[in-house]
């Protein structure tokens, strides 16, 4: 059993979740705390359940990690496309449709359709 360190839907969503915490939620004007405080819980938890589901567990209410993550990446989705659309002069738009793009690519890799080229530098980008 590999550890969810070398997971690609692991490693793509942590690091889309790091450049969400620098670069759109302290950007979201304070009037939108709702969809601040919503967007920072949801895509932390992503890469939580993905790592849940790696070792192998499950939720105390019998619900898989993977299906609850996959949920979420739909949701922080369209809050990214919330912010992305109405906050267009505070977050850079090119930026939430490569982080929109990344979201995407996670859902394949979970969905075991993965494709591997240039992730190294797909993760380089996001860190930047």
């Amino acid at each position: 059993m590999q550890s969810f360190h070398d997971l690609a839907a692991f490693k793509t969503t942590y690091d889309v979740s790091l450049a969400v915490m620098k670069r759109v939620v302290p950007f979201i004007p304070d009037n939108e705390c709702r969809l601040r405080d919503h967007l920072a819980e949801i895509v932390k938890d992503i890469p939580r359940m993905i790592a849940s589901e790696a070792e192998g567990g499950y939720f105390k209410d019998g619900k898989n990690p993977n299906s609850l993550a996959l949920n979420f990446i739909g949701e922080a989705m369209v809050l990214i496309k919330y912010c992305r659309d109405l906050h267009d002069r505070h977050i850079n738009r090119e930026l939430c449709n490569e982080l929109i793009a990344n979201y995407e690519k996670a859902r394949k890799e979970l969905r075991g359709q993965t494709e591997t080229d240039g992730e190294e530098e797909l993760h380089e980008t996001l860190r930047n």
